[in-house]
């Protein structure tokens, strides 16, 4: 199984993806918003982090108040490499806008 592959569920790797919604602090509303962003089952989520359904489950309920920096930056891989709708979706259940990145058109001309 490729690494990027759990369960059927395959998330490109992406170089550069100006337009990501950024998390300054991951809380338990966005952590439970990325899940549902990305469409994800408790099990499948913890599983492509690599982090246990139990651990996920007090993320979300707002058990965990200060997540460690190792689990952060698993969050904030997960969201670089997801598909630009789950990034609009993010965007979308946070309130916030997913800002496109301007396309110079100068060099059509």
């Amino acid at each position: 199984m490729a690494a990027d592959e759990t369960r059927g569920i395959v998330l490109p790797r992406a170089e550069k993806r100006p337009n990501v919604p950024t998390i300054r602090k991951w809380t338990a509303r966005e952590i439970r918003a990325l899940r549902d962003a990305a469409r994800m089952s408790l099990r499948d989520f913890s599983a492509r982090l690599g982090i246990s359904d139990r651990m996920i489950s007090k993320w979300e309920a707002g058990d965990v108040k200060n997540l460690r920096p190792d689990s952060q930056a698993l969050l904030d891989t997960f969201l670089r490499d997801a598909p630009e709708d789950v990034h609009a979706r993010l965007a979308a259940m946070l309130g916030t806008e997913v800002i496109s990145p301007k396309v110079d058109r100068t060099s059509d001309i």
